[in-house]
Order: structure tokens, then C-alpha cells, then sequence
């Protein structure tokens, strides 16, 4: 938020529909304890030792990436390439694959269906656990970054708009604690000190080796391209561009049209809520992250 000489203030963005590029995400890291076959399953079916979960090493593990919106897929599905794997506990893909459709060309409801499979035999295969993530949030602003998805195990990722697989499922665990500061810092909601961050960032990674051992579910780590400015949803309508902007209206600097709720608003002149709150409500909160708050749990 930027004052300009007026007293106004205004917010920048992006509007979505000005994104002419396709859609590129980052398949990182899959933590969590493996299923295993156990010895009186094999005893019962003996083709399954052929499978990935009866074997030492992990087998062809790979993900299926899809893009749903209104409770039907809109592009083909891409896969990862196949990957060899050091250790069960070590499973990291790291890397990108590009779906066949544009920012520009997503809706509001647009959602990502992941999906991880294992080899269950020849010509075979198995569910190892699946996650929906949609794009955009509850401000209808664009995700960006980091994204832990929960893997429901030896489900497949439910692509609707009711979803049966969200890939957040309200966990309070430490390794998401942590996670929020990270992106609190990211973000510069928290003060940057470079000698304290270095010691906070290793005692982090100490931490989540650790909860990534013990934990009993399922987590696959996604990157999100990152923005120079928020992304928000926009619908162009003839000469309209409608902005879905959460109880507020602000001046954008060279878009003067705004849209609240997609209702046309061409001469919206809504001073920021600091001017007249005292408390103001608009300003970011900073705090420094210390190994203190890391190790209070």
C-alpha cells in the first residue's frame, strides 16, 4: 500500500487475465512413512512382491497432475518423468511441469487434482495417496510459494468443487506452525536479521527431519510460481474489468476500473481503512523470529 501525493492510497496488483504464460508448477518432496506390505499380505497374494511396497528401495513412485474447475477436468493430465530414489525416506522429485493452459484462462474454481502412484506389478498399478489444492484463495487472490498438500492415503485426488481430498485438513502440528512463520517471513510481515534467520532456518530444518521420521501421514511439497505483486482474479466483460476485492474498494494506479463483487464501479474513490481507524487495521504487524518461538513446543 502506497501513499501518493493526494493522501490516497493505492494497491497494487495484477490482474490474472493479464498472465499470458501457462501454468508451471514444481512437484517437491513427498515426507511421511511409506505404506509397506506386510508378510501375511504377500503369504495371501504373491504377485504383490513385485509391487513397490514389498520392496527395499522405492519403486517407480511418479505424480498425475490435474486441472479441474466446476467438477470437470479442463486439460489433459501430466505426469512427472520417472525418478530413482535413494531411500524410502528420501523421495524428492524436483520438478517442473507445465500444464496446457494459461494463467489468463482460469476460473475462479480452478483447482489442482495430484494424485502419487506406485507400481503394483507389470502392467500394473497402485494409489499411494491423492490431494486437491485450489489456486485461489479466499480472497480470490492467486497462491503463490510453498504449499504442504495432505496425501489422502490410497485415495485418488477428488477434483469437484465439494472435494473429498482438500490438502488442507486443519492439522496442528509443528511442522505447520513453523511452516506459517516461514511464509510470515517471506512475506516481510516478520523482521529480517540475517544472523538470527541463520540460526532460526537451521533449527527448522532440525525440526522437520525430525516430525517428517515420527509423522504417521503423508505430505507432498509443492512450489508455486512466486509474483512480484498479489494476483487477483479478474473477469473481462466487454469493456469491463471486474476485480473481486474483499469488502473494501481502493484506487488502483492505471486500472480505473474496479469491480466489488463483480458489480461495476468506474468512479470508486474509497480512502484506506487507516484513515479513518485508529487502531488501523491495514498495517502489517512485525515480529522478529527468534529461536525462542521455535523451541517453545
Amino acid at each position: 500500500m502506497e501513499p501518493t501525493a493526494s493522501g490516497d492510497h493505492t494497491l497494487s496488483l495484477v490482474r490474472h487475465s493479464e498472465l499470458d504464460m501457462p501454468i508451471t508448477i514444481k512437484i517437491g518432496a513427498l515426507e511421511g512413512t511409506l505404506p509397506s506390505a506386510s508378510l501375511s499380505s504377500l503369504l495371501d497374494q504373491p504377485e504383490l512382491k513385485h509391487s513397490g511396497a514389498a520392496q527395499p528401495l522405492p519403486s517407480d513412485l511418479y505424480v498425475v497432475i490435474s486441472l479441474w474447475a466446476d467438477n470437470k477436468p479442463l486439460v489433459p493430465a501430466v505426469q512427472t518423468a520417472h525418478r530413482s530414489f535413494k531411500s524410502r525416506s528420501s523421495i524428492s522429485w524436483a520438478e517442473s511441469v507445465t500444464l496446457p493452459i494459461k494463467y489468463r484462462d482460469l476460473p475462479l474454481s480452478a483447482q489442482l487434482a495430484i494424485t502419487v502412484y506406485d507400481i503394483a506389478g507389470p502392467l500394473t498399478k497402485t494409489v499411494v495417496g491423492g490431494s486437491t489444492l485450489r489456486l485461489f484463495g479466499k480472497k480470490a487472490t492467486l497462491k503463490k510459494g510453498n504449499q504442504r498438500l495432505f496425501l489422502w492415503a490410497g485415495r485418488h485426488a477428488d477434483g469437484r468443487v465439494e472435494t473429498e481430498t482438500p490438502s488442507k485438513v486443519g492439522l496442528k502440528d509443528e511442522m505447520g506452525r513453523l511452516e506459517k512463520l516461514v511464509k510470515q517471513h517471506e512475506r516481510g510481515d516478520i523482521t529480517r536479521m540475517d544472523w538470527l534467520d541463520k540460526l532460526a532456518f537451521r533449527q527448522i530444518e532440525h525440526v522437520h527431519a525430525s516430525a517428517a521420521q515420527k509423522s504417521t501421514n503423508l505430505f507432498l511439497y509443492v512450489d508455486l510460481p512466486r509474483f512480484d505483486w498479489p494476483v487477483v482474479f479478474s473477469e473481462v466483460v466487454s469493456s469491463w474489468s471486474c476485480f473481486y476485492v474483499e469488502r473494501r474498494q481502493f484506487r488502483l494506479t492505471g486500472h480505473p476500473v474496479i469491480c466489488h463483487s463483480g458489480v461495476p464501479a468506474p468512479d470508486a474513490r474509497v480512502p484506506h481503512a487507516s484513515h479513518d481507524a485508529p487502531n488501523q487495521p491495514g498495517r502489517r504487524r512485525h515480529r522478529t523470529l527468534t529461536l525462542v518461538q521455535l523451541a517453545s513446543l
